[in-house]
């Protein structure tokens, strides 16, 4: 284990970013019920979730299959490593040559390597403003606090492209246990209560579910101590309708602008490309900053195999074009396209990144984790030093275009570009 994370320190340049590399890749060992017996207030005073997950359809609704107690994990640490801190998602395995464990001094990551010193970490309080009720809801239902400073907006829960068979193969797109409270519009309701009437059912959840977003969010913006930064990124999955997508998303967008300009906050904005290209445009005049959007995979091909059900929604040519107008109407440096690192082989991916990087599009990446219930659940998980060379690849890419990566390293918990260029000299 020492020897390998000076390995991945001489590629990437940070250590802090090698052992975060480490324990995303690996996962931890974590006892839920430890945790539980050592800390007060575990897990309601920590943001936790399952330690296993199974997505899949029952009775026509996705959700989670696994419907066994099983205890509740950290969803995020904080590590501290040479005197910075960096946040990590956290993945339960047991299999893991990393474990939390409580410490003489508190949390603590431990290896089985004697010339590696423990890892401090802790965990993420859940702030008592996310607590706060809204509509008979915890504000955090509306708005989840991720890593210490971005705040994630879900437009609804579910991806369409599930009930059609022809979702991403590696994604499980967060499905929640059958029976789940929640305030937020679902796709399993548009499916199986309104029958895919888009209008009705927006109207009938999306409606008062953004007025009450709009209300939480004030709370928040009143007083919350979220910091250093406050990131503010919306996202949904697919519906089958991208026009009404579009639509539903730039509704509920609309409700924040009323309570702070979009314009004024580092606002994000993470859907499908739209059909209609002045939807860029309307949502550049509601403030948002930057555009995510993500491909997945580059390549006609191998993008209509992975994402079967993108392809149908958004060719891969179609795909490119609103790439290049997004440039055009917010400028190099703030449209971001997404890859899953392990779906196709490195050069190929390397050689589109480039390709996107020239045109002014920062490509981002996350690396490939099988999930039980997906067509990928068997799949192998890229090879760590692959991971770490293709990164180092993109920070090149980043500091001769003078992109920024995502977020800071307090709030991106699955990508390691932020630990990468806080070490590269400034231009």
């Amino acid at each position: 284990m020492f020897d390998e994370i000076s390995q991945l320190t001489s590629i990437l340049g940070s250590r802090r970013a090698a052992i975060k590399l480490l324990l995303i890749n690996e996962g931890i060992e974590i006892d839920g019920l430890e945790l539980k017996s050592a800390l007060p207030d575990y897990p309601k005073a920590y943001r936790t979730k399952r330690a296993r997950m199974r997505a899949g359809l029952a009775s026509g609704a996705f959700v989670d299959l696994e419907t066994a107690d099983i205890p509740f994990i950290p969803a995020e640490l904080l590590i501290m490593v040479d005197g910075a801190e960096s946040v990590v998602k956290v993945n339960a395995r047991d299999t893991s040559r990393f474990r939390l464990g409580m410490g003489t001094n508190g949390l603590r990551i431990t290896t089985r390597d004697s010339r590696l010193e423990s890892i401090s970490a802790r965990l993420l309080f859940r702030p008592a403003a996310l607590s706060l009720t809204v509509d008979g809801f915890p504000i955090d239902t509306y708005l989840q606090l991720l890593g210490c400073d971005r705040l994630a907006l879900l437009g609804y829960t579910g991806c369409a492209n599930w009930f059609q068979g022809n979702q991403c193969r590696f994604c499980d797109s967060c499905a929640q246990r059958a029976g789940a409270k929640t305030p937020v519009p679902s796709l399993n309701d548009l499916r199986l209560k309104f029958k895919d009437d888009v209008p009705a059912w927006w109207k009938s959840q999306g409606k008062p579910y953004s007025e009450s977003v709009a209300r939480a969010f004030a709370t928040l913006l009143s007083g919350s101590g979220i910091g250093p930064h406050l990131h503010l990124h919306v996202m949904a999955g697919n519906l089958l309708d991208l026009d009404a997508e579009w639509e539903c998303m730039l509704d509920l967008s609309t409700h924040l602008v009323g309570v702070k300009p979009l314009s004024e906050v580092e606002s994000y904005l993470n859907l499908l490309p739209p059909k209609r290209s002045s939807d860029l445009d309307r949502a550049r005049k509601l403030g948002f900053h930057i555009l995510i959007f993500h491909m997945e995979v580059y390549g006609d091909q191998v993008y209509r195999e992975v994402c079967p059900g993108k392809h149908e929604l958004m060719p891969f040519n179609t795909f490119v074009e609103r790439l290049d107008q997004s440039v055009a109407l917010f400028g190099r440096g703030r449209v971001h396209c997404g890859f899953v690192l392990g779906a196709q082989p490195v050069a190929e991916l390397q050689a589109g990144v480039a390709v996107l990087a020239a045109k002014g599009i920062v490509p981002d990446y996350t690396s490939f984790t099988p999930k039980a219930g997906t067509p990928w659940a068997k799949r192998a998980r890229p090879d760590i030093h692959e991971t770490a060379g293709f990164a180092a690849f993109l920070a090149e890419i980043y500091h001769e275009h003078g992109y920024s990566p995502l977020y800071c390293s307090l709030s991106s918990r699955s990508s390691i570009m932020n630990e990468i260029c806080e070490g590269l000299p400034k231009q």
